[in-house]
């Protein structure tokens, strides 16, 4: 191979990649062109489809009335932040698809209760989603967000969501497995702590009764040992008290739901800004459609 075809082919031929370029650039400009020549000629339908979009814009935003937002913060020794997150989202759902009637069933509330919920989420502390929350530790805390229509509900609107949690199958049977455990656990602890009080009565008496100088004792009975596995044990029982008193149930309520003072509505502007947005975009693809067919009729006329 002589070095002319070594060079033929190391060689790039830069007139097609030219021309390609010109031809995205042509194509690119055509559509500039044609959209501003639908802008041109469909001033009026863009202009009926800015004033309807904000007609439609400033409608929704009068149709949704002022708010409370509220907030709890809770944990729960039964299940994972995820799981939790999973059934408030079955909630909301219902609330999205204003299916009232089955959201009352599920909170054992009135319809008319039901309809005073607008929203319910749960995050993380810091507002941050657990959609993809992938912790497997318990009594991790959350927060449970909801918008509700009257305040005077606060109170009723948190035993529901509460009771909801607390009264799911699942749920409650692991809890309750828990519960058992620790209740047998405690039990065990005192049948050894009777023990080892009986164990340390009768050394006292024993040391009381002999001749045995009370700093001597063999390697049978080290009284050391016997107090510290006292000590260990009564420091057992009140961790096994403390969490039979704090997670009697699946989930457990931190920080209540606050009886909001000030509502909160929707930005009207948000409104007005979607709506302006949509009802020019439907007109512009209309206008869009209508230059399109009028062109192609033209250019068929033309043959």
């Amino acid at each position: 191979m002589n070095e002319e075809n070594i060079q033929s082919e190391d060689y790039i031929n830069l007139p097609p990649l030219k021309k390609i370029a010109i031809q995205i650039l042509r194509s690119v400009f055509s559509i500039i062109d044609l959209f501003s020549e639908v802008i041109q000629k469909s001033k009026l339908l863009l202009l009926t489809g800015l004033i309807s979009g904000l007609a439609v814009g400033f409608s929704y935003y009068s149709s949704r009335p002022p708010y409370f937002e509220v907030s709890m913060i809770a944990e729960s020794s039964a299940a994972y932040r995820k799981t939790l997150s999973e059934m408030i989202q079955s909630l909301n759902a219902l609330i999205g698809s204003r299916s009232q009637g089955k959201l009352a069933a599920v909170l054992n509330i009135s319809d008319q209760q039901a309809r005073q919920i607008s929203f319910i989420e749960m995050t993380g502390l810091s507002n941050e989603s657990l959609e993809n929350d992938t912790s497997t530790k318990y009594n991790q805390p959350f927060k449970i967000i909801a918008r509700i229509h009257n305040p005077s509900l606060t109170d009723t609107f948190q035993h529901a969501i509460e009771n909801y949690l607390n009264n799911k199958p699942t749920l409650k049977n692991v809890q309750d497995a828990q519960v058992r455990f620790y209740i047998e656990k405690l039990s065990y602890t005192d049948k050894e702590l009777a023990k080892l009080d009986t164990l340390k009565t009768e050394y006292n008496r024993f040391l009381a009764s002999s001749k045995i100088a009370s700093t001597f004792y063999n390697n049978a009975i080290d009284p050391s040992t016997i107090y510290k596995q006292s000590n260990d044990l009564i420091n057992e029982k009140g961790t096994i008290l403390y969490w039979l008193s704090t997670n009697s149930k699946p989930v457990q309520i931190i920080d209540e739901f606050k009886s909001p003072v000030s509502p909160q509505s929707y930005s009207l502007i948000k409104s007005l800004s979607f709506g302006a947005l949509i009802g020019l975009g439907i007109c512009f693809f209309v206008g869009l459609y209508l230059e399109l067919y009028r062109k192609i009729r033209n250019y068929k006329g033309n043959i």
